[in-house]
């Protein structure tokens, strides 16, 4: 058995981590490229609709496709029977450490028997339940960041999160310098002296920070740290690093350099923590896995060109607006979608037959007790919309416009990282590697013996 740091990165393809270690040759991504076994992730599986990171993250983590798992959106229920690849360690005797990996929540049902030592669940959490429990101050704040900048990062409020985080996480031990780093960066986007988007790489810092600290403490044989960060700022800003990829100009030279150091921005956060990283698995004999479930890719057209967004404001009243009647509970979305969870299976499929159908302008997804409802943000003509067969208000339907800073940019792609440091077996091939073989990849590497439904894995770590 060796013991393991899986950093998650979300939707990172090879070529950023390269463009960056090109352009900061001095950098701890290019010392990590240059020591480590680089290969590819292939996302490549038959699927409903557009590739998603909730599905892909599923299916990567359980090592089961998505007709089998069915976990699509976020507060999709996860079937025990294809348990994630780190609830099948702690089931099997490893320890094991966690913050902000998806589909950790809710807790008190994804918690797996065994020796779990410290746990800070998925962004999507209905609760703030953490292990130790006295963690649970800053996963409440890191929610409410989370909610705020689903799509649209405000001004005012996630900065005021910012220093309640700070406050939060100096009781639980945080370092000084990352909370005056905190502060600094919310100073300088409450001055407009940096897009807002710089927030997200800012609460990157604080959970990594909080990460580290728990990790070199509690020492668990698997641990793993989860961030969005990169995956943001690529979305938004691909065409200020890569115009190449577009046959015609979307922005002008003025858009570029306003924005050309978001995604280096971005890196250079995951290089101030990719350092004390690589010397923690160095100093304790342990190998760092940093993977993608998927990737990003330019050269595709601009969805919606508005500075301005649709946004369900109001769930209960957007649910009445639709013609929901039944009693139900609002689960964690991503905008422009919204779970609704309801009390059986079968008030969820009525619900889901009724506000869905062919003629529907909403996009409608059933799993078990939970439908999803997608919906539109690009601004209607008039001030009405219609929903449920009938015209409303902004204001009945719980809608409201908000500004949003650019429209995405990048999309997603099946190709993915996969980067294995500091191990004396790694292999990974020059052909990109099956994505559903990365978990009993893991799990053969901390010596456990992969389960029943996994593939043979298609690397060595």
């Amino acid at each position: 058995m060796r013991r393991l740091l899986v950093l998650e990165i979300n939707e990172i393809p090879l070529r950023v981590f390269r463009w960056h270690a090109q352009n900061a040759p001095n950098s701890a991504t290019a010392r990590l490229l240059a020591r480590a076994q680089v290969g590819q992730s292939n996302a490549d599986e038959p699927l409903p609709r557009e590739l998603y990171p909730s599905q892909s993250w599923a299916s990567q983590a359980m090592g089961v496709p998505f007709s089998d798992h069915g976990v699509f959106w976020y507060g999709d229920p996860k079937p025990a029977r294809f348990p994630l690849y780190w609830q099948a360690a702690a089931h099997s005797g490893r320890s094991v450490g966690f913050m902000g990996t998806l589909h950790s929540s809710p807790l008190k049902s994804q918690l797996p028997s065994g020796d779990v030592r410290f746990a800070v669940p998925d962004p999507f959490a209905p609760d703030a339940d953490t292990i130790p429990g006295r963690l649970s101050p800053f996963q409440r704040v890191n929610l409410d960041m989370t909610q705020a900048n689903s799509r649209v990062v405000a001004d005012t409020s996630p900065i005021l999160s910012y220093f309640k985080l700070a406050g939060a996480l100096t009781r639980t031990g945080i370092s000084p310098r990352t909370v005056v780093e905190a502060g600094r960066l919310a100073l300088s986007v409450a001055r407009r002296q940096v897009p807002k988007e710089r927030l997200r790489s800012g609460q990157f810092h604080l959970m990594a920070d909080q990460f580290l600290r728990l990790a070199k403490k509690y020492d668990p044989d698997l641990s793993i740290l989860f961030t969005n960060h990169i995956a943001s700022a690529m979305h938004r800003y691909w065409y200020a690093s890569f115009p190449e990829d577009w046959d015609e100009p979307l922005y002008d030279d003025d858009w570029i350099r306003r924005f050309e150091g978001e995604l280096p921005y971005a890196m250079r956060a995951l290089d101030y923590w990719l350092e004390p990283l690589m010397r923690w698995v160095d100093a304790t004999d342990r190998t760092m896995l940093i993977l993608s479930s998927m990737g990003q890719i330019g050269g595709s057209p601009v969805e919606n060109a508005e500075n301005d967004a649709l946004i369900v404001r109001d769930q209960a009243a957007f649910a009445r607006a639709i013609g929901v009647q039944q009693p139900f509970t609002v689960g964690k979305a991503m905008v422009p979608q919204i779970t609704y969870q309801f009390d059986s299976d079968a008030t969820a499929a009525e619900v889901a037959a009724m506000i869905g159908g062919p003629n529907s302008a909403l996009q409608v997804d059933r799993s078990e007790r939970a439908v999803t409802v997608g919906y539109s943000t690009i601004r209607p003509e008039s001030q009405k919309v219609e929903l449920g067969g009938s015209w409303h208000t902004l204001e009945e339907a719980g809608l409201e416009f908000v500004e949003v800073s650019e429209q995405r940019i990048a999309v997603h792609h099946p190709l993915g990282s996969l980067i294995a440091y500091n191990s004396p077996t790694a292999k990974i091939g020059d052909e990109p590697v099956d994505y559903l073989t990365v978990a009993p990849a893991i799990l053969r590497s901390l010596g456990v013996e992969p389960l029943a439904h996994h593939q043979t894995p298609g690397f060595i770590l």
